[in-house]
């Protein structure tokens, strides 16, 4: 027994020196910072580069990066050229984004206490649920500070929305209190748990791959481009979407998170949005009354929309009926707007103004001609 016990005790001792030394004295953040300082020094013979531990300190958003102790030159021009992890962050984005106020993982994600690159980027790590995102994914993360009508939100993410908004997606989902209620509440689908929502077991490991570990993703862009898999009673409407489309509203809808961002580190455009009746009108009727006012027949939902295009109900409806009835609703589907819809009084004025404008002016005395006998008599 005391022979088992000393080689069983020399082994852990072997390990464990074998675990300092890798920690201590060889480990892959002191690799890269030794060729930094062979880089600078080449470049410049009075230059020194000291190899030494390094990590963002941000107490305003509760977190410590440690991603600098492997990207040295991320500020550097002159390591523009440098393979990863020691190259200049591309584009000009830390020109306002001072890495000392913001660090790295508020927008790129990832473990942001690791110290090496597998554990930061944590594509394979089974428990955690924020992956390293990847471009064009990375678009979501912007939203974080950046509201949706600034230039900084483009490509992918400003197609998403786009989709999302011109298809009438809020008059089935609340976002942030204002939206139906058909559908689930979208305000944190982008950091639904994955223990929760996960892709169907059928291709979930494609799926995953596709997205670089990303379950979160890899579910939100299952949920769009094939709506009907899971749950396969789902009233969610199919659009057809390509595969294109799907992708680039996922990455808007990944972009629904909440985080607990200062108020004085968000960006703002300086403008208030006042939003035309016909985008609000896009955004939480068209779903069901369609894009032109000319209905649908939703066999999702076992109902038409009304067409409220319709010149004979046009005729009849004024803007107090209008607005009366998208504030209060009385259908069994559609939303009272006014209450659980969370829209403002001004919003359903303006909807209801969007829903006038639908009419079609009658014929002048010149065009009588071209009706009807009956039509002419009439006139």
């Amino acid at each position: 027994m005391r022979t088992y016990m000393f080689v069983a005790s020399t082994i852990i001792i072997v390990l464990l020196l074998f675990g300092a030394a890798q920690e201590y004295l060889t480990p892959e953040w002191r690799r890269h910072q030794r060729e930094y300082a062979e880089f600078i020094e080449s470049i410049d013979d009075e230059a020194e580069f000291r190899v030494d531990y390094r990590q963002l300190v941000l107490p305003k958003i509760d977190r410590i990066d440690r991603c600098v102790i492997c990207h040295v030159g991320i500020t550097d021009p002159r390591a523009a050229d440098l393979p990863q992890p020691l190259a200049t962050h591309p584009g000009n984005y830390l020109e306002d984004h001072d890495q000392t106020r913001f660090g790295c993982t508020i927008c790129h994600d990832g473990q942001g206490r690791a110290t090496s690159s597998e554990a930061a980027l944590a594509h394979d790590i089974e428990f955690w649920e924020e992956p390293v995102l990847l471009s064009p994914y990375l678009e979501a993360n912007c939203a974080r500070c950046h509201r949706t009508d600034m230039p900084i939100l483009s490509g992918a993410y400003q197609r998403g929305w786009r989709l999302f908004t011109e298809n009438g997606c809020q008059g089935c989902h609340k976002v942030q209190g204002r939206g139906g209620t058909l559908g689930p509440d979208l305000t944190t689908i982008g950091q639904a748990s994955f223990h929760l929502k996960r892709p169907h077991a059928d291709h979930a490991e494609e799926l995953i791959e596709m997205f670089r570990g990303n379950v979160n993703l890899a579910y939100i862009y299952e949920a769009v481009y094939q709506p009907k898999l899971q749950p396969d009673s789902s009233q969610m409407i199919d659009y057809g979407l390509s595969k294109r489309e799907a992708l680039d509203l996922a990455v808007y809808l990944k972009s629904l998170q909440e985080h607990s961002i200062p108020a004085g580190m968000l960006a703002s455009s300086g403008v208030e949005l006042d939003e035309p009746g016909r985008d609000l009108y896009m955004r939480y009727c068209s779903a069901c009354h369609g894009k032109r006012g000319d209905g649908t027949n939703r066999p999702e939902l076992g109902k038409m929309g009304p067409a409220l295009g319709n010149p004979k109900f046009l005729a009849i409806a004024d803007h107090e009926f209008l607005s009366a009835v998208i504030s209060g609703s009385g259908s069994s589907i559609m939303t009272a707007w006014g209450a659980g819809g969370g829209l403002s009084p001004g919003e359903i004025d303006r909807i209801a103004e969007f829903v006038l404008s639908l009419r079609k002016p009658p014929p002048s005395y010149e065009d009588v001609t071209a009706l009807p006998a009956q039509a002419r008599y009439g006139r």
